[in-house]
């Protein structure tokens, strides 16, 4: 395995929530297989990725490059 595999990270929508009437978005950061944080949209560190990668996180963190900016500030 070469040492840039070894520290994929990967972002993905992993469920929604509606236990409190409205949808909530969760979002699993994975390194290497193992998942790092989840988080909600209404969670600090996600309002911190809507600063950073503006309106990108609407797309589903399609952009790699703006996903891995954000998972390396958590």
């Amino acid at each position: 395995m070469r040492n840039a595999d070894m520290n994929a990270l990967t972002i993905e929508a992993r469920k929604d929530s509606h236990d409190t009437g409205c949808r909530t978005r969760f979002w699993s950061i994975q390194r290497d297989g193992k998942e790092i944080a989840s988080l909600a949209k209404s969670d600090e560190a996600f309002s911190k990725y809507r600063v950073l990668a503006g309106s990108i996180y609407r797309s589903g963190f399609t952009n790699r490059a703006a996903a891995l900016s954000f998972a390396s500030t958590l």
